[in-house]
């Protein structure tokens, strides 16, 4: 059981909430936006790399503000970047997914990767699902609707859309984890 942190990596923001496996409790979450302007340099491909890894910065320094505060956590749960994407944010989410294990592994922690299928599935069920198509828009309403239903407490429509869409991401793979007998 334990606590978990549930990540939702993305390209413009990455969404975290804390979560007390055996309260059953949202501990604490959190977004993080990014500036995703390819900053100046001699030549775009630099520019753009250097953007890269501002944002891992980014990532690591909020992460590091949430390990600091529950240093109790146990694993951190992630969905892997799908869907279809240029290969600009093919590469970024790459190298955010790469920097997110590499990180939780530095700090002993256990990493577990989700797909969209899995929180799917584990949202909707195996019936419901056949009747949703796989594209991503179509499970957010189910997602949604799942979070806001068992977290009732939390006023989710008083965050930021960016926000909302990260933490319900982010929520959504508690189900998916309970789902697999994670947590």
């Amino acid at each position: 059981m334990g606590t978990h942190f549930f990540v939702d990596p993305g390209f413009t923001a990455t969404g975290l909430i804390v979560y007390g496996a055996s309260t059953q409790i949202i501990n604490d979450f959190g977004c993080s936006i990014f500036d995703d302007k390819v900053r100046k340099a001699s030549n775009k491909k630099i520019g753009v790399t250097l953007t890269d890894l501002g944002r891992m910065q980014e990532i690591a320094t909020f992460l590091n503000k949430y390990r600091k505060r529950f240093p109790w956590v146990k694993a951190l749960h992630m969905e892997i970047p799908g869907g279809s994407q240029s290969s600009r944010a093919a590469k970024t989410l790459g190298l955010v997914a790469g920097m997110l294990t590499g990180w939780t592994k530095a700090i002993g922690l256990d990493v577990h990767f989700y797909t969209q299928g899995d929180v799917k599935l584990a949202v909707v069920g195996k019936e419901k699902g056949k009747q949703t198509s796989r594209r991503r828009s179509d499970l957010k309403p189910f997602v949604e609707a799942a979070v806001k239903e068992r977290w009732k407490d939390l006023d989710w429509d008083t965050f930021p859309k960016y926000m909302n869409e990260h933490l319900y991401d982010a929520a959504g793979l508690i189900f998916a984890a309970e789902t697999r007998g994670l947590i």
